[in-house]
């Protein structure tokens, strides 16, 4: 009889980077959130690249708040959040899976206002927020 073991490793951490001070994009456009950006090496398998944020909100309680995984200048997911002023904050989390080329890739979180005010991408010591990217 034999038997087989099975080794592979999966759901290893490639990257990980977090802030604990809110970010504020102010006026209409799109821009990275500073600190939310990972770099890494890709192998063979896919991964998961992930955004976590207790709270994202609006200045206004008409403006629209878009929340964007991406690489490079290449959108992979998005998120969107309409009308919710500091009164009323949504947590927002979003993934992707890829299976990109081996090598190096970096991932970013960017934020977009859209409509009027000005977007908060919260975050705090207590609660940050975060990008993440595991292979799978």
């Amino acid at each position: 009889m034999s038997s087989v073991t099975r080794s592979s490793v999966v759901g290893v951490e490639l990257g990980y980077a977090e802030i604990t001070s809110s970010y504020t994009q102010t006026g209409a456009g799109t821009s990275d959130v500073t600190g939310l950006s990972v770099t890494v090496t890709v192998g063979a398998r896919p991964i998961v690249v992930s955004f976590n944020c207790q709270n994202v909100y609006n200045s206004a309680a008409t403006g629209l708040t878009a929340i964007y995984i991406k690489e490079s200048t290449t959108t992979l997911q998005s998120a969107t959040v309409y009308g919710s002023t500091v009164a009323i904050q949504i947590p927002v989390a979003a993934s992707v899976r890829l299976a990109p080329s081996a090598g190096s890739h970096t991932y970013k979180i960017s934020v977009q206002q859209l409509i009027t005010g000005n977007s908060i991408v919260s975050a705090a010591t207590t609660g940050p927020t975060s990008i993440q990217v595991v292979e799978v």
